[in-house]
């Protein structure tokens, strides 16, 4: 069936996620509790957040589904790295650690946590999040499994703690199609959207397979104001006959205006950068006759620092996966809108045939 413009006001049961909570704050709160939910119809979430420390004192913020705060209900294993180290550690607590931010003030962090929220099990967690950043300065990132040893209660609540400055919360629910969805509403089969399609819902708007090798790509006509977050997602495949970077730049700046800290294997050894300044959005590497893959979401909307989390392989041929890495990253620019990505190569015509490149966005329900 074709359709013009869609605005979708309900449940969108596509078997995708679906935006269900979306919390703006230019000034302060101490906690956000987001309710109602229904975990058990849900099944599976995503939290991203966005915010600011507004204090001269250090915060750390939680998630605390039904706001249990027992305090040996949650389990973690972590990975952080943080200015040249990386370290490893296996806790318990009394909530799910989502970010922190230091006890200089104004400090960012963005994270993403996704939950596991039927009942029956142990429900689990992951949480990736880039911490304390300031500017170009990227204080830590961190990568967590968590668990909440609750099986039986059926979670209708999420309570978000720490004091927050200007923040933005986003909560995506995973909507089931078919047989598995609980829904109650219109079905239909094949839909095609020949207009806009307005859903709460993170959109295609750009993709390309190359047909012949580029040295640049360029994304216009975005309005990241308005969008507020994208994810791109990148397999670079590398035919030059010579080593490749990848990096993105907003509206195409190449100054020395990106903040990165990461951490990465290679082998068995980790490895872990100090906080850094950088010239782009480092998106991806590959030697000659190799590929990398990478996902990036980006936190696109002005009025702060621009944050961002990649992760990426590097070299990848046969079964070797020469690295893997997990970054944190700013841009330093509060004022432009984002109205252009470039994603480039080091090299001429690094990014090679066949060079897979998608761009999505989130579009709101009108």
């Amino acid at each position: 069936m074709q359709t013009g413009d869609l605005n979708v006001l309900g449940d969108l049961c596509a078997g995708g996620y679906q935006m269900i909570y979306n919390q703006e704050t230019a000034g302060s709160t101490t906690s956000i509790n987001i309710t109602p939910i229904v975990g058990q119809t849900d099944k599976e979430y995503r939290l991203i957040v966005s915010g600011m420390n507004p204090l001269a004192a250090a915060q750390t913020y939680l998630v605390r589904p039904n706001n249990n705060s027992d305090a040996t209900a949650y389990g973690q294993q972590n990975m952080t790295g943080t200015a040249a180290v990386a370290a490893a550690a296996r806790t318990t607590g009394s909530g799910i650690w989502l970010s922190d931010a230091a006890i200089t003030s104004a400090n960012y962090m963005f994270a993403d946590m996704a939950l596991k929220s039927r009942s029956g099990t142990v429900r689990t967690a992951l949480v990736k999040s880039a911490n304390n950043i300031n500017q170009t300065s990227v204080g830590s990132i961190n990568f967590a499994g968590w668990s909440w040893i609750d099986t039986s209660a059926s979670i209708t609540s999420l309570m978000l703690g720490g004091v927050l400055g200007s923040s933005n919360v986003m909560l995506f629910a995973r909507k089931p199609s078919g047989s598995d969805s609980d829904a109650t509403g219109i079905p239909t089969g094949d839909l095609d959207v020949q207009g806009d399609f307005t859903a709460d819902v993170m959109q295609k708007v750009y993709e390309t397979t190359l047909t012949a090798s580029a040295s640049s790509v360029t994304i216009s006509g975005l309005n990241g104001n308005t969008d507020v977050l994208y994810r791109l997602s990148t397999e670079f495949k590398n035919d030059s006959g010579l080593t490749a970077y990848y990096g993105t730049r907003t509206n195409n700046d190449s100054g020395t205006n990106y903040g990165i800290q990461y951490f990465g294997a290679l082998n068995t050894t980790l490895d872990t950068l100090s906080s850094a300044v950088y010239t782009e959005l480092y998106t991806g590497y590959a030697t000659t006759g190799t590929q990398s893959l990478g996902e990036l979401t980006l936190y696109a909307k002005s009025g702060h620092v621009r944050t961002a989390i990649i992760e990426h392989t590097q070299s990848v041929s046969g079964t070797t996966v020469t690295y893997v890495y997990l970054m944190g990253n700013s841009w330093n620019n509060t004022t432009d809108n984002i109205t252009s990505l470039v994603i480039f190569s080091s090299v001429a015509g690094g990014i090679g045939i066949g060079t897979y490149i998608c761009l999505e966005r989130l579009v709101k329900s009108i």
